[in-house]
């Protein structure tokens, strides 16, 4: 018999809190980086192809090393430099480059970067209606509270944990640990859901949390909103 691959698999523990992924599972860039790169960089003399910088961001960010506590700006730079370079033009070392970086990351700090998943604001409007303390829990920095702000998703949350405000990244068990620590429940009592195999579902596990594995479109919020509505029914 064939595997059911959208069957939704929480643990037995009795869920009473849940964690939020922020990128990639409660919101996402407008456009793709590339593109926002792309237009930004054109603007200062820093010309390159939008597929190129996509390529350039994705794999600079998956190599580099998570980001020290504190301000990300530094780290942040190092990444739109290394995109930049591998669209093949120059990055850091274009006279032009800091006045580019100072405006894409404040373009990403406003909401009109980011735009909300549409499953988003119905399931978290029932989870909150069954009185479940949610949370946001992220690999992200001190743009992230006025991003969720302006967003209108910061009244559905308790609070957010942020890695910079921390001091570590997913999937550190320490940043699941202190999220444990503030929402006052126990491991197994919370859920962590999140669309990264490593960061959110490998991390979450390894912290002793249920982890709900988000696969837009096969295994959307509205799956973990009917799993979780019959086991609290």
């Amino acid at each position: 018999m064939q595997k059911d691959n959208r069957r939704v698999k929480i643990g037995g523990a009795p869920v009473e809190c849940v964690f939020f992924d922020a990128v990639g599972t409660l919101i996402q860039p407008r456009e793709l980086v590339g593109e926002t790169y792309a237009r930004f960089g054109a603007r200062h003399g820093l010309s390159a192809r939008a597929e190129h910088l996509e390529a350039g961001f994705r794999q600079a960010f998956r190599e580099a090393s998570p980001p020290p506590p504190g301000d990300d700006r530094e780290w942040w730079k190092q990444i739109v430099s290394t995109s930049f370079v591998a669209a093949g033009t120059q990055g850091a070392g274009h006279r032009h480059f800091a006045a580019c970086f100072e405006e894409l990351f404040n373009w990403y700090a406003t909401a009109e970067a980011w735009s909300v998943f549409s499953d988003v604001i119905p399931v978290l409007t029932a989870l909150r209606s069954q009185g479940l303390p949610l949370w946001v829990v992220s690999n992200f920095d001190e743009r992230l509270p006025a991003i969720l702000e302006d967003l209108e998703l910061s009244e559905f949350f308790e609070g957010a944990i942020f890695s910079s405000q921390v001091g570590v990244a997913k999937p550190a068990p320490a940043i699941f640990a202190e999220a444990v620590s503030r929402a006052q429940f126990l491991p197994t009592e919370c859920l962590h859901v999140g669309d990264d195999p490593r960061a959110d579902w490998e991390g979450g596990k390894a912290a002793g949390l249920q982890v709900f594995e988000l696969r837009r479109p096969l295994l959307s919020l509205e799956n973990l909103l009917a799993a979780l509505e019959s086991r609290l029914a």
